[in-house]
């Protein structure tokens, strides 16, 4: 999981069951249209993300009999990509470090909330943002 504040909660259910049909039907059609819009948000991307390290960080102790002590995720805006650096740390039963690169890179196109996002604002200034990568619990 990508660290960047605390996780929002899914509204209660209960609460969805009192909207008025035209008010559910349009939370579906949204819901809908979310899974085929060309762009996210930059919070959507993190969680998304953060699923494939957490997933990454069990296979490898899974397999490879060592333990994930997280990492950290790198952001800077170069042209119109946003390059993306991460790096996670293992550690073996024998007390040895191992690090897991990876490098890649968006387009800038791919985030619709640039003028919105604290950390997409901070890197249209120039600035890298870093979060931390959290182990999976």
């Amino acid at each position: 999981m990508i660290n960047r504040k605390e996780k929002a909660t899914a509204p209660d259910i209960e609460q969805e069951a009192e909207l008025s049909f035209a008010e559910a039907l349009m939370k579906f059609i949204e819901k809908l249209f979310s899974f085929f819009r060309p762009s996210c948000t930059f919070e959507e991307f993190l969680e998304k993300t953060g699923e494939y390290f957490d997933d990454i960080m069990k296979q490898k102790e899974k397999n490879g009999k060592v333990k994930c002590a997280g990492g950290k995720i790198t952001f800077k805006l170069l042209g119109g990509k946003v390059d993306m650096n991460s790096k996670l740390y293992f550690m073996s039963k024998e007390e040895k470090w191992t690090l897991m690169e990876s490098s890649n890179s968006v387009n800038k196109s791919r985030f619709n909330d640039w003028d919105t996002d604290k950390d997409l604002k901070k890197l249209s200034r120039g600035e890298t943002v870093e979060l931390d990568i959290n182990p999976p619990e």
